[in-house]
């Protein structure tokens, strides 16, 4: 194969988009799996076995990374489990930021959702709160940065909302007009 053809296969096959699942923006919990540092996976069918069922909700088990949905969202990832894992969180590969820092090293909840989001921070469990506006396309991946001390994986979970996008200057320049055009009337009647 020549250098050019080799090239141009690299290309096409660098191009090809990795497949996730789609998700609603309906609020409800989605658990992910990961091992060592670096991409985190969904639990999906292949994956199930490394997942650990969640209470208090139960989160959903059956979509793999990357996580993708259209329109304005809010994006709230937590761990559970072991406290001491550490996220950080992507929108097309753009970084949003990372989950919180903790100090603690006991699982307080094991995998009750409602426990977690009681003992957030300091010595509990990390988490982040992600706004992400735009009327696109979005596609949700989560690094690993940091495992609980001595472990080696773990689990986690996350929550996408819709948010009210933010207003285009257009709608600024209608109620503006509005506005005026009110405070004008009002002005004529008092003359």
């Amino acid at each position: 194969m020549t250098r050019g053809k080799l090239v141009a296969a690299a290309l096409a096959i660098a191009c090809i988009p990795a497949f996730g699942d789609a998700i609603t923006t309906d609020g409800s919990w989605h658990e992910f799996t990961f091992g060592v540092p670096g991409a985190v996976i969904g639990c999906g069918p292949a994956n199930a076995q490394f997942c650990s069922a969640t209470t208090n909700p139960v989160a959903e088990r059956n979509t793999v990374a990357p996580w993708t949905f259209t329109g304005p969202g809010s994006l709230f990832v937590m761990d559970i489990g072991d406290i001491g894992d550490r996220f950080q969180i992507f929108d097309n590969l753009v970084s949003l930021g990372n989950t919180s820092a903790t100090s603690g090293t006991t699982n307080l909840c094991g995998f009750d959702i409602a426990c977690a989001l009681a003992h957030l921070g300091g010595t509990g469990y990390s988490s982040g709160a992600f706004n992400i506006l735009g009327a696109g396309s979005h596609s949700i991946t989560i690094n690993l940065l940091i495992n609980a001390p001595n472990t080696t994986g773990g689990n986690a979970v996350f929550s996408l909302s819709s948010v009210s996008g933010v207003p285009e200057p257009a709608t600024y320049l209608l109620v503006g007009t509005s506005l005026a055009t009110l405070v004008f009337l009002r002005r004529r009647q008092l003359i």
